[in-house]
């Protein structure tokens, strides 16, 4: 069992994935995302993996199986990992911490930044097979997706929370800070 599960939430663009390497680069760690479980539905079914494929898979398993589905999917895998620190990536909904809190050994890390920047960024990865394509109009309706809308509500339960408007440099150092506060020291 970890000594430390660092969950992430944060809002589309915002620097959730960066976060998470840098950690694991400089920290160690290993590392579980919510979303692996949709790719991994949508390739089974020979199905794109587009934003728009995983929003309507996670709104129809958690329809059917409940709101919490993937936090005990998620937090099922993640407590057999033997490392020290194990990140989880991808929380979005209230029903995503259902089986994090109570763990004495789980801390929410919030991630955010400002909507043109966030936008910026999004269609420059090109993550998802419709980011690189995305118009300004695209990417407020999808910012009102059900599985967008829940961030905010979410985000208040973080113990910590990162703006990420700035450089990389910035961002580094406020991730460094964080790491300190949880008693985690940069590997050698």
């Amino acid at each position: 069992m970890p000594a430390h599960i660092l969950g992430i939430v944060g809002t589309p663009g915002s620097g959730k994935s960066y976060v998470t390497e840098y950690i694991i680069a400089h920290y160690g760690g290993d590392h579980f995302r919510f979303s692996d479980f949709l790719s991994h539905v949508l390739t089974k079914m020979n199905l794109p993996q587009t934003r728009e494929n995983m929003i309507k898979l996670s709104v129809c398993l958690r329809a059917e199986f409940g709101d919490d589905l993937f936090s005990h999917a998620v937090a099922s895998e993640a407590l057999r990992s033997e490392a020290d620190l194990v990140l989880v990536d991808g929380i979005r909904r209230v029903g995503d911490l259902t089986a994090f809190r109570p763990m004495p050994n789980f801390t929410l890390l919030g991630v955010n930044a400002d909507e043109k920047l966030r936008y910026e960024r999004m269609k420059k990865r090109g993550e998802k097979a419709d980011e690189t394509e995305m118009s300004w109009e695209q990417f407020e309706q999808e910012e009102k997706a059900p599985t967008e809308v829940t961030i905010p509500e979410t985000m208040t339960f973080a113990n910590e929370t990162i703006m990420n408007n700035g450089t990389k440099e910035e961002i580094d150092a406020k991730i460094d800070e964080v790491m300190t506060k949880l008693g985690f020291s940069k590997k050698a």
